[in-house]
């Protein structure tokens, strides 16, 4: 097995593993009232931005999966990262919201916030 499909099997179990955290309701609660349909899929694409559009809007015919439709809603987690760390590190969420016609949901990290909480926190104790 060459670098390249090692590091799509390890994607693969990843995603795997997340759907069934999610479906098992570790992460989040839906409740099955709402019957949501939970997919994923992996591409490769030298512009990732442009590749999560093309793959939410266009879907695609891959061989293991029998082909994946069309989305409905993208759902990503973004830094939310502003001034210098945006313009170094890009906002492939920014490109993506700007980019396609359906409906974009976006989330900060669960460690993200409880960071700048942690942080906050801390700031607030030093200044009293």
């Amino acid at each position: 097995m060459g670098e390249r499909e090692a590091l799509l099997q390890c994607a693969r179990q990843n995603l795997q593993a997340i759907c069934e955290c999610i479906r098992d309701g570790l992460v989040a609660n839906f409740g099955p009232e709402l019957h949501l349909a939970l997919t994923w899929s992996i591409s490769l694409d030298s512009d990732i931005a442009q590749g999560i559009v093309r793959m939410a809007e266009s879907g695609e015919k891959a061989a293991e999966a029998g082909g994946v439709e069309a989305s409905d809603l993208i759902a990503m987690t973004t830094h939310g990262y502003t001034g210098v760390q945006k313009w170094t590190m890009g906002s492939i969420a920014e490109r993506v919201l700007h980019a396609t016609r359906l409906p974009v949901l976006l989330v900060r990290p669960a460690d993200m916030i409880v960071r700048e909480r942690m942080e906050k926190e801390r700031q607030t104790k030093t200044a009293l």
